[in-house]
C-alpha cells in the first residue's frame, strides 16, 4: 500500500469517530394542536457526551417550511418567544427544550399532526453536522401527562 493510501485511511479512521459523536435525545414530542395551525414546537432533552461543546442552530424536516430554535424573552412585563442564533449544549451537559422555555419551532406545517403520529427531524449544528431523529406527536391536550 502506498504512503498516500495509508494516510487516508489513518485520516479517515480518526475522522469517523469524531464525524459520529452526537446528542443523546430523550423525551421528545411535537406539540400536536388542532386542525389550522400552522405553526407548533419540538421539545426534548439533549445530553451532550462529548468533550467538546455542542450548538444547535436551527433544524429541517418534510413537514415544515422551517424549524428554528426559540427562547422566552421577558419584555416590557411581557414574555414573548424570540428566534435565538444558537443554543449550545456544553460537554458532558444536559440542556432541555420545554415548554415556557427554549424548543424547536416549527414554522409552516404542511399537514395537520395527529396525536399518536410520528414525523422525521434534522437538526443542524453550527459545526456543518446534522442529527436525524423521529418524534411522536403529542395532543396539547395530553402535556402534562406521561412525564411531559
Amino acid at each position: 500500500m502506498s504512503v498516500f493510501r495509508c494516510l487516508l485511511v489513518l485520516l479517515m479512521a480518526l475522522w469517523v469517530p469524531l464525524a459520529s459523536a452526537q446528542l443523546e435525545i430523550s423525551d421528545g414530542f411535537i406539540r400536536g394542536l388542532p386542525p389550522g395551525q400552522s405553526t407548533t414546537a419540538a421539545f426534548m432533552t439533549l445530553h451532550n457526551p462529548g468533550t467538546e461543546p455542542v450548538v444547535l442552530v436551527g433544524g429541517r424536516s418534510d413537514i415544515a417550511a422551517a424549524l428554528e430554535v426559540h427562547g422566552h424573552q421577558h419584555t416590557d412585563g411581557m414574555m414573548r418567544m424570540r428566534p435565538v442564533p444558537e443554543f449550545e449544549i456544553a460537554a458532558g451537559s444536559t440542556r432541555v427544550l420545554s415548554p415556557g422555555s427554549y424548543h424547536l419551532m416549527i414554522i409552516g406545517l404542511n399537514r395537520v399532526l395527529v396525536d399518536g403520529d410520528k414525523a422525521d427531524l434534522v437538526l443542524i449544528f453550527a459545526d456543518g453536522k446534522e442529527q436525524a431523529l423521529t418524534l411522536p406527536v403529542q395532543s396539547v391536550l395530553k402535556e402534562g401527562h406521561n412525564g411531559h
